[in-house]
């Protein structure tokens, strides 16, 4: 993708990348300037190895843009390389919210309520697919964080799918972001402007050791070139 003109000559910025449902309701839009980073971390990732089949999303803070984050990765992996991928979310704390509202999500196949297929978001790009977090009672968060039976159902995943994005709640905000994050084979830390502190990123980054990690996402950068800047970059 790349910035086209007006016949005016103005400057109109790339296609964002949606997300629909199987209805052709959008479920998430992203920009291209998120796209693009979010392509970088990937091929700085992938330099050397391969892509790592489960990988997770976390940040310092609540609030730094993991979900989002977790499922525009998931979507320009499946865009980009046509690779079957499945954006999990496994913050049960601060699930997200949803077109259509609440559903069982992960949180109803932990409790028996339904099977792992009947839990998936299946999205308009077959290659593309949400599992919510769903709503679990705060007395199982803990032990199901650490279960043999969570574990059981990311091997299931991993089985269905190339590649698993997990977005983790937020490192600082409860003792079970540490073994959520275990159940990747890499991490990526999410900061956004105006969030953590580097102090407080460098601290977090030693606690999840030696989980490997890919990199840091800024997140929320307020950098844009302007408009009437791009008009004299020669277009590529």
């Amino acid at each position: 993708m790349k910035h086209s003109r007006t016949k005016q000559g103005a400057i109109v910025d790339p296609e964002p990348l949606i997300v629909s449902s199987k209805s052709n309701g959008v479920l998430a839009t992203y920009r291209f300037d998120v796209v693009e980073a979010l392509r970088y971390l990937l091929a700085r990732a992938t330099r050397r190895e391969p892509l790592p089949r489960r990988l997770s999303l976390m940040s310092p803070l609540r609030q730094e843009g993991v979900t989002h984050l977790s499922r525009g990765l998931a979507a320009t992996l499946a865009y980009d390389l046509r690779a079957t991928v499945c954006a999990v979310e496994l913050n049960w704390w601060w699930p997200s919210s949803l077109p259509g509202g609440p559903q069982p999500g992960l949180a109803g196949v932990l409790s028996g309520q339904l099977a792992l297929e009947e839990a998936l978001l299946c999205t308009a790009d077959p290659c593309l697919a949400w599992l919510p977090a769903g709503n679990l009672d705060p007395s199982q968060r803990s032990p199901f964080a650490r279960s043999q039976a969570l574990q059981e159902i990311m091997a299931d995943l991993s089985r269905q799918f190339d590649y698993l994005i997990l977005d983790i709640p937020a490192i600082r905000a409860t003792s079970d972001a540490l073994p959520l994050a275990s159940l990747g084979l890499a991490g990526c830390l999410v900061v956004s402007q105006g969030g953590a502190s580097v102090s407080t990123a460098q601290r977090v980054l030693e606690e999840i050791a030696p989980l490997p990690m890919l990199g840091v996402l800024m997140n929320r950068m307020n950098l844009k070139t302007p408009h009437f800047v791009l008009q004299f970059i020669p277009e590529t």
